[in-house]
């Protein structure tokens, strides 16, 4: 099962890079062809360290597919702080030490099963904004809109020339 699964990796030295492993499971996971549209996407982050690279835009980035992110700081050396800027939510940080990882995996399953209940928190924006990009295609024309009311009458225009000559009348009744 996963816990076999789990046993089996190897850590590689060198620091932590879990900005670069959100953009990893975005861009590799989280897919056209990867995903599951009928099931919530859950992201589990369990780090003993503090990352050596950005983690909020990488992190905003997987919570606007939408995702949800449950971030787990395992043992003393994690940053609180940087786990909440992952998870979007301090409600989806849990702290550990390695004794009782176990328990806090359970109650992560049983978040992670209502993650499509709720919507993820909206993205935060990191830095100043850029340059606001090029003018988008106009778009189809929309549909008519109900007659609006009538104007004021408009100003009495030139009289008119003569006319033609008309027919003979009728003779009239006798008198």
């Amino acid at each position: 099962g996963i816990n076999s699964a789990i046993d089996k990796v190897i850590y590689p030295s060198g620091g932590t890079y879990t900005g670069k492993a959100l953009r990893t499971a975005r861009e590799k996971i989280y897919t056209e062809s990867g995903d599951r549209e009928d099931k919530p996407n859950v992201v589990i982050v369990i780090t003993d360290g503090k990352a050596n690279d950005d983690v909020e835009g990488p992190a905003n980035q997987l919570r606007s597919l939408p995702a949800a992110i449950f971030a787990i700081g395992v043992g003393t050396n994690f940053d609180r702080a940087e786990l909440e800027k992952m998870a979007g939510s301090s409600a989806n940080v849990f702290t550990a030490d390695f004794d009782n990882l176990g328990q806090i995996i359970e109650n992560i399953k049983q978040s992670a099963c209502k993650a499509d209940d709720q919507p993820p928190p909206p993205p935060q924006r990191i830095g100043l904004p850029g340059d606001p990009g090029p003018k988008g295609q106009k778009g189809e024309p929309g549909l008519v809109g109900l007659d609006g009311p009538t104007g004021d009458r408009g100003p009495t225009g030139p009289g008119g020339g003569s006319g033609e000559k008309g027919e003979p009348g009728v003779a009239g009744l006798p008198g």
